[in-house]
Formats: C-alpha cells, sequence, structure tokens
C-alpha cells in the first residue's frame, strides 16, 4: 500500500545521489529500483523537477496495460518532460519498450497499480514515496485487508 520512504542521498563530489531503503519494501523502494536505468541516465546535476519527471513517466510505463497507454507515454515523452529529458518520439518507444521487458523480467508478480508518486527534499537528502494500490487485497497479505 504505502511505503516506508525510500530515499537518496547526495554521494560525495557530484549532484547524483544513490539510493537508500529504509525499513520494509514498499512501493517507493520498487520504483526506484524499477526506473534505476533511467534515474541512471539522468544528467549527473539532475534537478528535483526532473527527477519527478522521470519517476512519474516511470510508474506510468509500470501501469500501462493498453497499447493506447504506451501511446500516451511516448507523447508524454516528447512533450510533457523538462527540456533537458525531453525525446523524439522513437527514442521514447526504445525506452518504453526497455522498462516493459524489465516489468515482465523482474516485476512480474507485483500487481500493484502505483497511484501516486512523491519525490520531496529532506535537507540533503532526496525522499521517495509511491503509492501502490492492488487490485487482489489478498497478495499483500493481511495488512492490506484491513
Amino acid at each position: 500500500m504505502s511505503d516506508s520512504g525510500a530515499r537518496l542521498r547526495p554521494m560525495e563530489g557530484d549532484q547524483s545521489y544513490e539510493i537508500l531503503a529504509l525499513g520494509p519494501k514498499g512501493m517507493g523502494d520498487t520504483l526506484l529500483t524499477y526506473a534505476r536505468p533511467l534515474v541512471d541516465g539522468l544528467p549527473r546535476d539532475y534537478t528535483l523537477p526532473e527527477l519527478r519527471a522521470t519517476l512519474g513517466f516511470a510508474a506510468a510505463v509500470w501501469n500501462a496495460v493498453l497499447v493506447r497507454d504506451i501511446r500516451d507515454a511516448i507523447a508524454h515523452l516528447s512533450t510533457n518532460m523538462p527540456p533537458r529529458l525531453s525525446v523524439p518520439p522513437w527514442k521514447g518507444l526504445a525506452a518504453i519498450r526497455r522498462l516493459l521487458r524489465r516489468r515482465e523480467r523482474f516485476f512480474i508478480s507485483d500487481n500493484h497499480f502505483i497511484v501516486a508518486v512523491n519525490v520531496h527534499l529532506q535537507g540533503a537528502e532526496l525522499h521517495v514515496t509511491a503509492i501502490g494500490v492492488c487490485p487482489d487485497p489478498s497478495c499483500c497479505g493481511p495488512q492490506a485487508r484491513a
């Protein structure tokens, strides 16, 4: 359902961040792990809005179940991303295909739908939270049925 509050902390000598997972694995941790190739591909001096946009895009691809959703994600990459992250449709489609293969390979048993993503700065650390809703409450254990 909600997550433990994954966070990213600045790495020495540059503006990049490393992921720190706190407590039990939650949807924020899952999203960061899933989006790792995209986050690693960001410019070294990426901004908070660029990270938000990247994780929001990754969540949209995670949720994509229809061809229409994929078309919308391609359009989003070329029109709604921060300027440094905007890509042409052919490059966007390649990125989406890589993410979809990654989801199928490593996250096939996770049926959550990501309904919210937040990235905020707290001191020198970026905190990432995501809320995942499961269509089948039995997949999440007793806490989902409470």
